[in-house]
């Protein structure tokens, strides 16, 4: 009887198939995972080189800002894209810059113009600036009027005194009459172009906005005792009875927003008034100063029959705060009745006044936002006051500013927003997209203060 035996001839070698096979599989996994790691890596570090480039033309730009705060052109203007003057990386990025519009938005940090006169109150042949003296003033940045019920002459529109004089300094006049042109020229006026629109522009948003409702309750009028002897406070909140100053004492207003809600005639009379402390390094025009820890912006809104007005040696200096990091709003005018904000009814009077009674000094550090108000400016017969705006003004007229000899009283500082992009493009076998980097500057009307970056992202 024969023996049957199993053959297992053959099975190693399907054994060392499948380990093959499955060896091959996995391997072909690994290349793939490779393969796309490798892309993956190759790409990121095409983009970081991107992105370092379009960073070093936003760098580029903000540095030729520095050197000259002009270089983006005059506003609404754009400077075309143009390229590094050396590489990045392998690639030339380029970069531009633009101005933002002097319009009712504004842009982040408000109008451009370091002046905007609305003519609410003017009737007839009421003139918008009217400037007395004996020296120069000064406005840095462009200036707007919209008031012109003389027939486009200009010297009926504008009062400039010939012992006075007005220069207008980095920034033009423009001047609105239904039918350009305009008659003339403005008497007095130094270094400034005048040119003509027939349209009518709308009123700039302000730097910074009030809050949807106002203040509620009533702060208390009665100022408090600080740890400084040289100095009393108030809180913010609002206001329906005038502050009491304390004269001889510095009246130190405290970081926040105050609403003075139809509390008449505000008369400062020899007092010494700081309302909050520097946020963005602005140089002090005063040696106003308060030891308290209740530090920051201010912002200062009247509401109602309020009204402001500077005698004697009163002194006040205010610094402004914004949450957004441009400068913001030191005096705000209410404008709409709602959300406890009561509009403002001092239309017919000075709603800023400075008197000439004193070398009194009026020292706003951000813009002074009153479509309707006006201001009737004089720094004193002593000739040593200050009438000082560091972020423009939109005001409905400015009248009798006057400055006696050797006063530099009168100066006008306008902040306007410019952006600055760099693109940095795919070279040689890269590809894919650009890669943008944006970043906006506050830019002043004044060579002493540097550009500042508000914000720096990519796109």
């Amino acid at each position: 009887m024969m023996r049957r035996h199993t053959d297992d001839q053959g099975s190693i070698l399907v054994l060392v198939i499948v380990f093959m096979t499955s060896v091959a599989l996995v391997s072909l996994a690994l290349l793939s995972q490779a393969d796309a790691n490798l892309r993956y890596t190759t790409i990121e570090r095409q983009k970081k080189r991107q992105v370092y480039a379009a960073n070093a033309a936003v760098d580029y730009g903000i540095q030729q800002l520095r050197n000259n705060a002009g270089v983006c052109g005059p506003a609404q203007a754009v400077v075309a894209p143009q390229p590094l003057p050396f590489p990045v990386n392998g690639r030339t990025p380029t970069w531009a810059c633009r101005e933002t519009p002097n319009g009712s938005s504004g842009g982040a940090f408000g109008s451009g113009w370091a002046v905007f006169l609305t003519g609410a109150n003017l009737t007839g042949n009421g003139v918008a600036v009217k400037i007395l003296g004996k020296t120069m003033h000064v406005i840095n940045g462009p200036v707007y009027n919209d008031h012109d019920d003389a027939g486009g002459n200009l010297n009926q529109a504008w009062s400039i005194s010939q012992n006075a004089g007005l220069t207008v300094a980095n920034g033009y006049v423009t001047q609105y009459w239904p039918t350009c042109p305009l008659t003339g020229t403005i008497n007095y006026l130094v270094t400034a172009n005048v040119y003509c629109t027939s349209t009518s522009l709308p009123v700039p948003l302000p730097r910074e906005s009030l809050a949807a409702t106002a203040p509620t309750g009533t702060a208390s009028h009665i100022p408090v005792a600080t740890a400084d002897p040289g100095c009393v406070a108030f809180n913010p909140g609002r206001y329906t009875q005038k502050p009491n100053l304390t004269s001889g004492k510095v009246n130190f207003f405290r970081g926040g927003v105050y609403y003075f809600d139809g509390i008449g005639s505000w008369n400062f009379n020899s007092e010494l008034v700081l309302g909050g402390t520097p946020q963005r390094g602005e140089a002090r025009n005063t040696a106003l100063n308060c030891n308290d820890p209740a530090q920051g912006g201010v912002m200062f809104v009247f509401g109602g029959n309020s009204s402001l007005t500077l005698t004697g040696t009163s002194t006040i200096e205010m610094f402004p705060g914004n949450a957004a990091g441009g400068p913001g709003v030191s005096f705000y005018q209410v404008q709409t009745t709602g959300g406890g904000w009561t509009a403002s009814t001092v239309t017919s009077t000075a709603l800023i006044q400075a008197d000439e009674t004193g070398p009194s000094s009026l020292i706003f550090h951000g813009q002074v936002w009153a479509p309707t108000g006006s201001l009737k400016l004089t720094d004193g017969g002593a000739g040593n006051g200050k009438l000082r705006f560091g972020a423009g003004l939109v005001v409905s007229d400015i009248q009798n500013v006057n400055n006696n000899g050797g006063s530099t009283n009168f100066y006008v500082t306008g902040a306007r927003t410019v952006t600055v992009t760099g693109i940095a493009s795919p070279v040689g076998a890269e590809s894919g997209p650009n890669v943008t980097a944006t970043a906006v500057l506050v830019i002043y009307d004044d060579a002493a203060i540097a550009p500042k970056i508000a914000s720096w992202r990519l796109g």
